[in-house]
């Protein structure tokens, strides 16, 4: 039960740390697009 806990709490971190990067990404891309267009 806890080295499920465990897995699962890995699990929703890595999630959360590619969905904070893509974001970021995206979030860059606006910005140099703006850049580009002014």
């Amino acid at each position: 039960m806890i080295i499920f806990m465990i897995t699962y709490m890995i699990i929703i971190m890595i999630i959360f740390m590619i969905t904070y990067m893509i974001i970021i990404m995206i979030i860059i891309v606006i910005i140099i697009m703006i850049i580009i267009i002014i």
